[in-house]
């Protein structure tokens, strides 16, 4: 779309960008001073290898950040600016930037695609207000895609996707566009046509304007030199022509207005004021939908698009250079600011007045980002060696100023933020304040981790507090200690600010070997801590076998209670009565486990932490149960004797009675409890211990490993081969194959000249699987995956945790 036609969307709130004029065009405001209806706070999401981080990069360089195109392959970008993002050439942490669209601040995240960094997706998309959806055109959807369009969407973040590769072989528009319906459910509607695929792509038509938008050899319009950018990316000037001039403009226009007539009906549908309009056009004999008013469809596509009932979608290839600047465009037209959004609700441990933000029932704040009175959300903390901590905020309401007491609400207690920093990737520049809508970076608060809320000191707000972040669990576990004894306390420090860093990290003792063991999301997630410990923090640590994280659970609830899932089982009673040291000890419990939905894997896979005491807190409610008492066990218990209790089945759930694996897929509870005169606290907990076990093993206790959602891509020649390495060797369940020819208009996904084989397989069974899906397909297969639930082993498990996986499994 032209600059003109944005304009008239946003006119008066605010400006746009043109994608085809320089972005040079000074920042109007100071970062804390913009308007909030000229914010956007928006983040890159895609499965790995879709082409963020190199649309990222395009991005910078078209706003005028930067003076070339990062390439991933040479490792110069600016946005993956980790030793290890750089070696390896894919993003591992989210990097946040700020850039100005002509007068439309645009606040820019790029997070990672693979699936042992879906933390980092997770507590970035916390933060949003809008997301792009980058899409490889072969592939279409795959599997992170899914993964980081559920993260948008559950919390209702709106966006644009863009399909990106459409240079490449076997490229698709049509497939994945179809692909966003068929597997995300998402609402896609195509706002672009594509002007060919792979090498013969040249650039797209504009559905609103009706114009071809082409990129053609030449200096870009941004730059003064085409030497400002490498041979793989030559220098290219966008051009905008009448579809009247295309070579072949009675096909393309006959293309164009069926493509164009789609799109507008889709509007209609979801749009009452635009459905009016829609039908006034079809009754004009003359004009018909040309009669539409540009302005309008704008309106009415953004507003769309604002409340998540559609997916405008466009495309191009970005390390060619061109569609980028069209998103921009759509960035600002489209997506929302601050003030389109939700309010934010916070939660009041005590009820107040003042201000303007709403008080609901359930002790419940809607956040107003009008409001004077300071309301900031810390999303993410990382350690820089010479500021120390360094934690990322997003403002919600109110004003932050640099050494001005705030109250961390979530803990009670009082921080002082010495420095505000705005953040440029690994870059940080100091500011004295920052308004609300805006992310900024804060260094001196001591006592804040991620997931808590700050606000004004001794204001209105000091008990609210937002909702926290969902942390994953942790899949696998690894033995680490250090090469020197010497280092074994700066390993333990290093690790504590890795785990402050990192909720999903998890550190513990094996309590048999005595071994310290990392617990993380996967194979790379441990092995990039690894790599931290030894560049960042000196500390070169030997490393033992991989491990899987294992789980105790009984069979599930369905199985015996039916579809209806959370009823209780039989109650059992355990009886504990010893002579210890002369003395008596008696006890008596009963319980009852009751188990969760065995399809609501996120009860296990994730905890949703709403007031964090810790990132270790986070992990540790990732899978325990929840102890719940009757209220008659409560009438027949004192303050110490509960305590006791409670203390005794958390212990107890940390090593069940299998193979001493960590309890889940249950809540404990209470029915009863019987004392006499030689009832004491220690009688209950150890009582506890035995009743959890007697519990389980009537519920038909088994142990539950992690099992992955997999994508295969097999070649034909191969294709036989991997599917029964998959089923057979690796115990794997089929759920469905794709496959089909260029011509076949089937919606399925689908890499150019290969099957994919969607397969649910047990996470111990893919282990060393890149290596071996190499060998089978002679280099020419790939995968991916994430994670999906846990699901009793086939495998057998010695008690203490041996059998096939060692200690460290649990």
């Amino acid at each position: 779309m032209s600059t003109r036609f944005v304009r008239l969307l946003l006119r008066p709130a605010a400006g746009a960008g043109t994608g085809h004029t320089p972005a040079a065009t000074a920042a109007a405001f100071h970062a804390s001073e913009y308007p909030l209806e000229k914010l956007r706070n928006v983040g890159i999401i895609a499965h790995i290898d879709a082409g963020k981080t190199t649309t990222t990069e395009r991005i910078l360089f078209l706003a005028g950040e930067t003076g070339h195109v990062g390439d991933v392959d040479t490792g110069d970008t600016v946005m993956d600016f980790l030793p290890q993002e750089r070696e390896r050439g894919i993003t591992i942490q989210s990097a946040a930037i700020s850039l100005d669209w002509h007068d439309i601040r645009i606040n820019l995240i790029d997070t990672p695609g693979h699936v042992d960094f879906t933390m980092e997706v997770e507590r970035a998309v916390r933060v949003l207000d809008g997301a792009v959806v980058v899409l490889d055109a072969v592939a279409g959807v795959q599997a992170q895609t899914e993964t980081v369009w559920r993260q948008a969407s559950k919390y209702k973040v709106p966006a644009l996707a863009f399909i990106n590769k459409m240079d490449r072989e076997g490229a698709d528009f049509k497939h994945a566009v179809a692909s966003l319906r068929k597997r995300l459910g998402a609402p896609a509607v195509a706002i672009q046509m594509p002007l060919g695929a792979g090498k013969e792509f040249a650039g797209v038509i504009d559905l609103l304007t009706m114009e071809q938008v082409l990129w053609e050899p030449g200096n870009n319009s941004f730059s003064s030199s085409s030497s400002n950018l490498t041979g793989k990316r030559p220098a290219v000037t966008l051009v905008r022509r009448s579809l009247a001039d295309a070579d072949n403009k009675s096909d393309l226009q006959t293309a164009a207005a069926a493509a164009r007539a789609a799109l507008l009906e889709a509007v209609a549908e979801v749009d009452e004021s635009f459905m009016e309009t829609y039908l006034e056009a079809i009754e004009n004999d003359k004009a018909g939908l040309d009669s539409i008013p540009l302005p309008l469809l704008l309106s009415a596509l953004r507003r769309a698009c604002v409340a998540g009932q559609l997916l405008p979608t466009l495309c191009g290839a970005s390390l060619k250079g061109r569609g980028v600047e069209p998103l921009l465009d759509s960035v600002v037209a489209f997506l929302p600011s601050p003030i389109d959004r939700p309010l934010p609700l916070a939660h009041l441990s005590k009820l107040h007045t003042g201000g303007t933000h709403n008080t609901h029932k359930g002790k419940n704040l809607e956040i107003n980002p009008t409001d004077p009175n300071l309301c900031a959300y810390a999303f993410k903390v990382t350690h820089d060696r010479q500021r120390g901590l360094v934690v990322f905020l997003r403002l919600y309401s109110g004003t932050l100023y640099a050494k001005e007491n705030i109250q961390n609400s979530t803990r009670d207690i009082r921080e002082r933020p010495l420095q505000l920093l705005e953040v440029r990737a690994d870059d940080l520049s100091p500011v004295d304040k920052v308004g609300a809508g805006h992310t900024i970076a804060v260094v001196g608060l001591k006592n804040t981790y991620t997931g808590d809320t700050l606000v004004a000191y001794k204001g209105p707000l000091h008990s609210a507090t937002l909702d926290g972040i969902a942390i994953p669990a942790p899949v696998f576990a690894l033995a680490v200690e250090p090469v020197s004894s010497a280092k074994q306390r700066a390993l333990e420090e290093a690790l504590v600010v890795l785990q402050r860093e990192d909720p999903s990290l998890g550190v513990d003792q094996d309590e048999e070997s005595g071994q310290l063991m990392l617990r993380g999301v996967g194979e790379l997630h441990l092995e990039i801590i690894c790599d931290k410990l030894r560049r960042q923090y000196g500390v070169e640590v030997e490393t033992g076998q991989a491990y899987v994280a294992y789980r105790e659970g009984i069979l599930g609830g369905e199985e015996r209670v039916g579809s209806g899932g959370g009823e209780g089982l039989e109650m059992v009673t355990t009886m504990y009565d010893r002579q210890v040291g002369g003395r008596r000890l008696f006890a008596e419990l009963q319980l009852q486990l009751e188990p969760l939905l065995s399809s609501s894997s996120s009860a296990i896979a994730t905890a949703h932490l709403e007031t964090p005491d810790s990132a270790a807190a986070a992990r540790g409610g990732s899978a325990a149960p929840l102890i719940l008492f009757s209220a008659e066990a409560v009438g027949a218990l004192n303050a110490e004797e509960k305590a006791s209790l409670i203390g005794g089945l958390e212990d107890a759930c940390q090593r069940g009675p299998l193979a001493g694996y960590p309890v889940a897929g249950f809540n404990v509870r209470v029915m009863g409890v019987t004392k006499d005169g030689d009832t004491t606290p220690g009688a209950l907990r150890a009582c506890s211990v035995a009743a959890l076990a007697a519990s389980m093993k009537a519920a038909r206790a088994v142990v539950l490993e992690p099992v992955m959602k997999v994508e295969v891509y097999a070649p034909e020649a191969s294709f036989g081969s991997v599917l029964s390495d998959l089923t057979v060797a690796r115990r794997g369940t089929v759920r469905d194959v794709d496959g089909r020819g260029r011509g076949d208009e089937k919606d399925t996904t689908v890499t150019a000249g290969k099957h994919v084989i969607h397969a649910d397989v047990p996470l111990v069974s893919l282990l060393g699987y890149a290596s071996a899906l190499r060998s089978i397909t002679q280099g020419e297969g790939g995968f991916s995956m994430e994670f999906s639930h846990y699901a009793p082993s086939t495998t057998s498990h010695r008690a203490g945790g041996g059998g096939d996986i060692g200690t460290g499994g649990r």
